[in-house]
């Protein structure tokens, strides 16, 4: 998990400082046993960057921490509220990564006290954050505006799905195979499924695309 939490961490802190995560490169890669927790733990911080942000800036007395430190907080804040890892581990996890990286030494002890006041306080903090905007939905407080203005009440269950893991969808190759072909194939795979009307096949489930028949032959591809 520690491998999977550090390069999370990387790649949310080079998002804070401006960079597009589509365009990073993992230095020094990732685990390849580690990469697809990595990219799960990446996009979930940062599909609830608002609220853990605004938890970081409550807990952070003394000014909000320089980037590398803030990211791996947000990336620990995540695993604490949404994943099933123990949150001990979490923890241990987090400081270690502070102490080899940080030539501040007093970054681990901030680092190891301001997660454990998170599990001391969850539900305030979390209270706390949802009063702004930013903090409760986690979207950009001009959009969140510009959603309320125009569609007023019905704006929230727009931004709660917002919020949510997005679907996995898949596109079968026509040039190779026929989409009814690669949805038998799915199914024989014990690969829940839907075919949309476009013939797109959308997975009760996300899975890792290796696993997908018919994925490393080209015969299909998964389509945001």
């Amino acid at each position: 998990m520690i491998e999977a939490q550090r390069a999370a961490a990387r790649r949310v802190e080079a998002v804070l400082t401006g960079h597009s995560l589509a365009r990073l490169q993992d230095d020094p890669p990732v685990p390849v046993a580690a990469r697809a927790a990595a990219m799960d733990l990446t996009q979930g911080t940062l599909r609830h960057l608002g609220q853990l942000r605004a938890v970081v800036a409550q807990l952070a007395t003394r000014g909000v921490p320089e980037a590398p430190i803030e990211a791996l907080l947000v990336v620990a804040l995540y695993q604490l509220l949404h994943t099933r890892a123990a949150p001990y581990a979490i923890v241990d996890h987090a400081v270690t990564a502070t102490r080899e990286h940080s030539p501040n030494r007093a970054a681990a002890g901030f680092v190891n006290a301001l997660l454990r006041r998170f599990l001391r306080e969850r539900d305030p903090l979390l209270q706390r954050a949802a009063r702004e905007p930013e903090g409760r939905w986690s979207h950009p407080a001009w959009w969140v505006r510009q959603l309320e203005a125009q569609y007023g009440a019905a704006a929230a269950p727009i931004l709660e799905a917002g919020l949510d893991h997005p679907p996995m969808a898949l596109r079968a190759n026509l040039r190779r195979i026929d989409p009814i072909v690669c949805a038998e194939r799915l199914a024989a795979a014990g690969f829940a499924h839907r075919v949309l009307d476009n013939g797109a096949l959308l997975l009760d489930q996300p899975v890792a695309a290796a696993k997908l028949p018919g994925y490393a032959e080209g015969e299909l591809s998964i389509q945001d």
